[in-house]
């Protein structure tokens, strides 16, 4: 079974997962072409993050 995470990204066509008849039992998951449609969004995400979280030092002493 699927964790959350990845069912939800698997039914939504963002990643792709493929079964491998082994034993061990080996399962693979990776972006499809609309998966990886949000590298940008997400590259732009860890951009801005990394240029804030030095600004906001009360969050990393809270934790």
């Amino acid at each position: 079974m699927l964790p959350p995470a990845h069912s939800r990204a698997s039914q939504t066509g963002l990643i792709a997962r493929k079964v491998y008849a082994q034993m061990p039992p080996k399962v693979e998951y990776s972006p499809t072409p609309r998966g990886r449609s949000l590298e940008p969004v997400i590259t732009a995400l860890k951009v801005w993050g990394d240029a804030n979280v030095t600004l906001a030092p009360e969050v990393s002493q809270a934790a």
